[in-house]
């Protein structure tokens, strides 16, 4: 199903989709040998499709490590460990190979060749400040969790008219996906359960990451454009709770409005007050 996406983006020479596309399908295969036959082989093929298209998802390797210690076998657990090292150090392996075989240094990822002949403002930050930084935390903070519209006045046949247009700079999550308030709410109930509490610590090293990433969202107006990166483990932890008892119709409710503002609102131009 992923695929009509992935030839979209090729076609319209946009590789950042594919990105997205397979870095999510990624966290997915993780997620499933995660909480189903935690077979650890599926998850580490899981983590090298996301690593290899979204590099921050490299913090998921730590719930891997964790789950191949829960035995108390201690050959398996050896094994297991062997298993999900092994598969970090080809998956890291391979990304210093194409780095150094494309741009002659391991380290080194061309990122900042994005910006070569380039005078918008993310690319003087970037070359300025560098595209990782502590520099970026401040702002992507503000832009990732707050991220308002923007609200602008005009006065047509001298009438004052007030319009509400969603900001380019990033989006708050919080209120576009409401749903995942739950996950503040119910951080009691994970925490009885190392597992789901280890995992809510990979989704939250990855958002860690992110902050110190030069581009709150680029030009994508009204999306928190970075987010797929955690959102799928968040969406994983929260499903056995969030649709049971009473809590469903608020469920229902914070889906329906993340569905009128993504299909209804955010299409239209501005909205006027």
């Amino acid at each position: 199903s992923a695929w009509p996406v992935i030839e979209e983006a090729i076609r319209t020479g946009a590789p950042y989709h594919v990105n997205h596309v397979l870095s999510t399908i990624g966290i997915l295969v993780l997620l499933i040998d995660f909480f189903g036959r935690r077979r650890l082989w599926p998850a580490v093929i899981g983590l090298a499709i996301t690593v290899w298209s979204r590099q921050m998802t490299v913090a998921l390797a730590f719930p891997l490590i964790y789950l191949a210690w829960q035995t108390d076998d201690h050959r398996l657990r050896r094994r297991r460990i062997r298993l999900v090292v092994g598969g970090l150090t080809v998956i890291l392996g391979v990304f210093a190979l194409l780095n150094t075989l494309k741009f002659g240094h391991p380290l080194t990822t061309g990122y900042m060749l994005n910006h070569e002949g380039r005078d918008d403002v993310f690319a003087r930050e970037a070359r300025e400040h560098g595209i990782f930084s502590v520099h970026w935390i401040p702002r992507n903070l503000y832009y990732s969790n707050i991220g308002p519209p923007k609200i602008h006045g005009i006065e047509v046949a001298g009438e004052r008219q007030t319009f509400v247009r969603p900001n380019t700079m990033g989006t708050g999550i919080w209120w576009t996906s409401p749903i995942l308030l739950w996950v503040l709410l119910l951080v009691p109930r994970f925490r009885r359960s190392r597992s789901e509490v280890i995992l809510l610590i990979g989704a939250a090293a990855i958002f860690a990451l992110l902050m110190f990433w030069h581009a709150t969202g680029a030009v994508q107006r009204g999306y928190n454009r970075y987010s797929l990166d955690y959102i799928p483990i968040l969406f994983a932890l929260l499903a056995p709770y969030v649709v049971v008892g009473q809590r469903r119709w608020l469920t229902l409710m914070m889906l329906a409005w993340s569905f009128a503002y993504f299909v209804y609102l955010l299409p239209l131009p501005h909205w006027r007050l």
